[in-house]
């Protein structure tokens, strides 16, 4: 496909007008046109324009790649259908990006995130199933002190991106890439980690449920199930209430306090889940009111915004720069930062040995 039946389809896609083009890039309505109907070629400077644009490599415009990305699930889509556009393909953007870190890195992982693949549940039991043993091969293999995104990222190496987004969170997993998640930075910590656990549940299914470009409510509805019953596992948490109450029959709104910050998870949540453990049969108005009587009674918790990119991400980007894998501005593309702040960093000295040597009586 030629550059100027590309920068069309592009601008389709994202569902832009010539002016709305024009207003981003700064480019001129009447140069647009011209380019998008072959009578002027546009420069490499302005290709890059619309490579950042539309979250393209720039090579995308001197190659067969398809302007397709893999279906995605949304937990909650945005609103607004250019924003959703724009989201997946941004996100499907930082993706690529990671795989070519890790390949110009020499980096290799094992596959474990086969060992958590498993069929579509048909029915809340097997979703219950899957959740336990989920927990179960999370905790027998990872270190204790990890959190869900640690255990994600750096033992299954999960690609999980942060941005904020006028939506809940958003996955999907690819061969090449393997399993990928973007979570919304707006949406405090807790319920970050609950939409974690809730698209790891579609990503562990993924293989059986090919079929479906959209989630239904009965996925939706599985993957909510799983990511309660994962997150806060029936065993675990009648000993933790038993630990923390002084009356069995009675969980004080401190010991609800404690809990919801010792599994991250929200105060609805917790009670939720407390709910369906004891049978307590709470009503969704007496919940809500609980909730707001608790949030009045202690302080706001903490919520640290988290960094667009993983750890491993960033640190493979420097190092790619230091050893010339990657151009400045590239690198700086890659990071969402300008030249000047890359520029100071810290680069090794390329003459001096950056390796640790093991005596010869240690190997």
């Amino acid at each position: 496909m030629t550059i100027n039946k590309k920068l069309n389809q592009l601008r389709k896609l994202f569902g832009f007008s010539l002016q709305e083009i024009c207003n981003k890039t700064r480019i001129a309505v009447s140069s647009i046109s011209d380019f998008e109907n072959g009578k002027r070629e546009p420069s490499l400077s302005q290709l890059q324009i619309f490579a950042d644009l539309y979250h393209k490599p720039i090579s995308f415009f001197f190659n067969n790649n398809s302007l397709e990305h893999p279906r995605m699930l949304w937990r909650k889509k945005p609103d607004n259908k250019q924003e959703q556009i724009d989201i997946e393909a941004k996100f499907y953007q930082l993706c690529k990006q990671y795989v070519n870190l890790e390949t110009w890195s020499n980096f290799t992982k094992k596959n474990d995130f086969k060992k958590l693949k498993r069929s579509f549940p048909n029915n809340e039991i097997e979703v219950r199933k899957i959740a336990k043993e989920t927990e179960y091969l999370f905790h027998s293999t990872a270190t204790p002190w990890k959190s869900l995104l640690e255990i994600l990222e750096n033992d299954y190496y999960v690609k999980i991106f942060h941005c904020n987004f006028d939506g809940s969170a958003i996955s999907f997993y690819d061969d090449t890439i393997g399993p990928a998640i973007m979570l919304n930075t707006s949406n405090v910590g807790w319920r970050r980690n609950f939409d974690l656990a809730h698209e790891l549940f579609h990503l562990i299914t993924w293989d059986s449920n090919k079929e479906n470009d959209e989630s239904t409510e009965k996925e939706e509805k599985f993957a909510d199930i799983f990511a309660s019953e994962f997150l806060m596992p029936e065993i675990k948490l009648r000993q933790s209430i038993e630990e923390n109450s002084q009356d069995e029959r009675k969980i004080s709104f401190s010991t609800i306090d404690t809990l919801a910050n010792q599994y991250d998870v929200s105060y609805e949540a917790l009670i939720r889940r407390i709910n369906k453990i004891y049978n307590i049969k709470l009503s969704n108005e007496k919940i809500k009111n609980t909730v707001d009587e608790i949030k009045k009674l202690f302080p706001k918790r903490d919520n640290k915004i988290p960094s667009m990119f993983p750890e491993r991400y960033e640190r493979q980007a420097i190092d790619c720069l230091r050893t010339g894998k990657m151009s400045t501005a590239q690198c700086a593309r890659y990071l969402n930062k300008n030249v000047s702040e890359l520029m100071a960093i810290n680069l090794y000295d390329g003459e001096k040995e950056n390796d640790i040597k093991i005596p010869n009586n240690f190997m």
